[in-house]
């Protein structure tokens, strides 16, 4: 069994040269030539311990098998080429694959797991399966002396029936071994988010406690003078009075302190329901991992490890917190929509709180932003397609909206300013409406109130879908 494939069978002889139809990857360990002819043929190349071995054969591997993405563009190329070649160096323990383009594919089957790399007619690396430091695309290629194999150990020529149920086990294996790493991370995740949010649970519990604190301030006012670092008050919410000791800020006022107390239990108090909401969430969730991991070790099928790992990482993916029953929500932004003569939407805010969600949330980068230079008023957003250009009249159109609609008396000039959007930014903390503006060009339009009235009521839109 591990004679010198050249010596043990003639059939890789029989192959080549032949043109080469797929080179693709056979469970994730073994690399697979297949030939055409008149009748196909294969070569199985699987270097990884503890299979090491090739198999020369007419026999398909009956399961659908991708391309080598490792081979990048080159593997396109190689598709359509001959192989005129399949041989041992002699002495070591890598067998190569000869194009009749030049290059080579030389396949190393020794190390803690084995290896192929790509090499073109200058003996330039130019793809590797496993990146090593030896091995880097766009260097020399220089092949290094295989460490001593234990006998029987070496590559070796066995049948496909042999090959298939290793390479199988072996990428059931790395699946089950990869599913089961990352449950470990998720439930590790798990655990520690379980862990803060019961702190969060404690600390609202404490809320009681900090409201009884404001009261007894509130109660013994009298006693509190400014630079305090605490104060002992008599408790008459005990069946016998006792004596508490209250801590102070010396920083803050005894109004500060006093309102700091009721401030922090009235925020815990706030919260208890979405911490609530995230403690069951998070122990379903531990549940579910559970359930998940004990039947890992009885599942055999790949494709069914590979659906739970995706659909892990896709879980990472951020959620949306638990909505604070104490939040209002926030109302739908009111739009107003025109046509221009030439077809182009023309979008314009009713109220302060309309106009952020339009400039920030809604328009586009490249949309054009418009609003009265030296007045308050509505925002307008012209939207723009890609390359497309903003004529003229759409311009004047939106001017003439923009200063209809920020209260501009009629008759009167006013001076509208208009700029790509992406050059509009919304302070952090700022009031509502108001946004900061980089550049910009103006243009100066009368307002006709009358002639403003008729063309709204004639250009006005639907909101898109």
């Amino acid at each position: 069994m591990n004679m010198k494939l050249e010596k043990q069978s003639i059939f890789a002889a029989e192959l080549v040269p032949a043109r080469v139809e797929k080179i693709g990857m056979l469970h994730q360990h073994a690399l697979v030539v297949r030939l055409a002819g008149p009748r196909p043929a294969y070569v199985y190349c699987a270097p990884d311990a503890p299979l090491r071995a090739v198999c020369c054969t007419t026999s398909s591997p009956h399961s659908t098998y991708p391309h080598a993405d490792w081979l990048g563009p080159a593997g396109a190329a190689l598709e359509q080429a001959d192989l005129v070649a399949c041989r041992m160096v002699p002495g070591e323990q890598v067998l190569e694959l000869l194009f009749g383009t030049g290059w080579r594919i030389a396949v190393h089957f020794f190390g803690r797991r084995g290896n192929a790399v790509l090499v073109d007619e200058h003996n330039m690396l130019r793809a590797v399966w496993r990146a090593v430091p030896c091995h880097v695309v766009g260097t020399p290629y220089v092949r290094h002396a295989a460490p001593p194999e234990p006998d029987g150990a070496g590559m070796r020529h066995v049948p496909l029936d042999d090959m298939l149920p290793v390479l199988e086990r072996l990428e059931l294996d790395e699946t089950r071994a990869a599913v089961q790493r990352h449950l470990q991370a998720r439930r590790a995740r798990l655990s520690e988010r379980l862990q803060k949010i019961e702190h969060d649970l404690a600390e609202v519990a404490r809320a009681a406690e900090y409201r009884l604190q404001g009261e007894l301030l509130k109660a013994h006012y009298h006693l509190l003078k400014p630079g305090m670092r605490a104060v002992t008050v008599l408790d008459y919410t005990t069946p016998t009075p006792t004596e508490r000791t209250i801590a102070l800020d010396p920083r803050k006022t005894p109004q500060q302190t006093m309102a700091a107390y009721f401030k922090k239990a009235a925020k815990l108090e706030r919260g208890r329901a979405v911490i609530a909401a995230r403690h069951a969430l998070t122990l379903r969730e531990l549940a579910a991992h559970d359930e998940q991991s004990r039947g890992l070790t009885t599942c055999a099928d790949v494709a069914a490890l590979r659906a739970l790992l995706s659909a892990g990482r896709a879980s990472q993916t951020r959620r949306p917190r638990p909505a604070n029953p104490a939040t209002p929500a926030r109302p739908a932004a009111r739009i107003r929509h025109f046509k221009s003569a030439d077809g182009v939407l023309i979008m314009v805010g009713r109220t302060a709180a309309d106009n952020d969600e339009l400039t920030v949330r809604i328009a586009r980068g490249n949309d054009v932003w418009l609003h009265t230079r030296n007045r308050s008023g509505a925002h307008v957003v012209v939207r723009l397609e890609r390359n497309q250009e903003l004529t003229r009249r759409t311009l004047l159109e939106a001017a003439q909206l923009c200063a209809h609609f920020s209260r501009t008396p009629d008759g009167a000039l006013e001076d509208i300013l208009y700029v790509l959007r992406k050059h509009v930014s919304k302070p952090k903390g700022a009031k509502p409406g108001l946004v900061h503006v980089a550049g910009g060009k103006t243009i100066t339009v009368r307002h006709n109130a009358r002639a403003m009235k008729e063309w709204i009521a004639a250009q006005s839109a639907e909101a898109p879908p």
